[in-house]
């Protein structure tokens, strides 16, 4: 056993050991935080990711994903440097929530239709929340305002994109696999395994969303901070209780649009060990998986904050705000300046990692 296994096997004894004494200690806090998680996963986490995890798995096994390769196959790999044989992932990851995309990259894996380079270099950017739980209830539900899920929602899939077109080099030296003829399956064996494969899917999906939300609670009850520090530790645990935590926190815009786009960047701890109950046994590193989304975090944050400035009222006001110093009431062109600073240094950015790439092919 080496040394980081050591350490790592210690943590997990101190963090169990931590939880028994707990429950033991506190009971009635450590039941009520299980019920209110149980209580989520009822009515928020399961409507809304069952049905997208059974469509997407009876969908592959019927080979659907070369649907997908023939749409949009030669740009993903073009442009992304992405297998076709991925590029159904790309969608389901960011469209279906989580761990679609983790369950995708598995399936593939396990299918030998792509390889594990590939995998562990587009796995931390196929790992996104659902439309329906953005919009539908961190939005309407906890905020009271489908915006602000459509904000979350456009800065997730566009910071997914900038960090694989940023990525793109890590792939270059990949072999993309050829498609492989999947041997003919009974249609009423097939859905029937992956209904069942989809259930116990979910109720991992649940254990995990439960002992991190309990765990969570535990830690925040008995450690008197500020409730911007709550935010920040529930979320960086599971994403769903620090979104509770943040609706039901009066905090500053700048807060609820740069944290709140981090939290979703980064998507917790929870979702770590989802994707990682899923694909360790295939060799992809879950350090790499974690780096890639500490780098989206920060980049889900400030473009969720930049979208934030256009939806609130008082851009300018905010924006400096962040900078300690009141804004020039008297003169309206300093909005639309500062504004248009950060749209054109967004899109530039944006715009000179795309020439790059067209010149790379034109060296080719």
């Amino acid at each position: 056993m080496t040394r980081k296994e050591r350490v790592l096997k210690f943590l997990v004894f101190i963090l169990c050991v931590w939880c028994i004494v707990f429950s033991l200690v506190f009971p009635k806090i450590a039941s009520e935080a299980t019920f209110k998680a149980l209580n989520l996963c009822a009515r928020r986490i399961v409507p809304s990711l069952f049905l997208f995890i059974l469509s997407s798995k009876i969908f592959l096994c019927l080979g659907g994903e070369r649907v997908f390769a023939f749409l949009f196959g030669t740009f993903c790999e073009k442009v992304l440097h992405i297998s076709k044989n991925a590029c159904a992932g790309l969608f389901f990851g960011l469209l279906c929530g989580y761990p679609t995309g983790a369950v995708f990259i598995s399936d593939a894996l396990a299918r030998g239709t792509i390889g594990k380079k590939e995998a562990q270099s587009i796995l931390p950017f196929l790992t996104a929340a659902s439309p329906a739980f953005l919009i539908g209830t961190v939005g309407s539900s906890l905020f009271g305002s489908a915006s602000y899920g459509i904000i979350l929602f456009a800065s997730q899939s566009i910071s997914s994109v900038i960090m694989l077109l940023i990525t793109r080099k890590n792939r270059l030296g990949s072999e993309f696999l050829p498609s492989r003829c999947e041997k003919k399956e009974n249609i009423f064996a097939c859905l029937a395994r992956q209904i069942q494969n989809g259930g116990i899917t979910v109720i991992s999906i649940c254990s995990f969303v439960i002992f991190f939300y309990v765990f969570s609670e535990t830690v925040l009850c008995l450690w008197p901070c500020p409730d911007e520090i709550k935010v920040i530790v529930s979320g960086f645990f599971e994403i769903s209780c620090g979104f509770s935590s943040l609706a039901g926190n009066n905090a500053s815009v700048f807060f609820r649009y740069f944290v709140g786009g981090a939290m979703l960047g980064f998507s917790g701890v929870s979702v770590l060990m989802q994707s990682g109950n899923l694909v360790c046994e295939y060799g992809v590193s879950m350090g790499t998986y974690a780096i890639g989304k500490v780098k989206q975090a920060l980049i889900c944050g400030c473009i969720c904050f930049l979208l934030g400035i256009f939806y609130e009222k008082g851009a300018c006001d905010i924006a400096f705000s962040v900078l300690g110093c009141d804004a020039p009431k008297s003169l309206a062109i300093w909005e639309f300046a500062l504004v248009s600073v950060l749209i054109l240094a967004v899109v530039g950015a944006f715009c000179a990692t795309f020439i790059k790439i067209l010149r790379f092919f034109s060296k080719k």
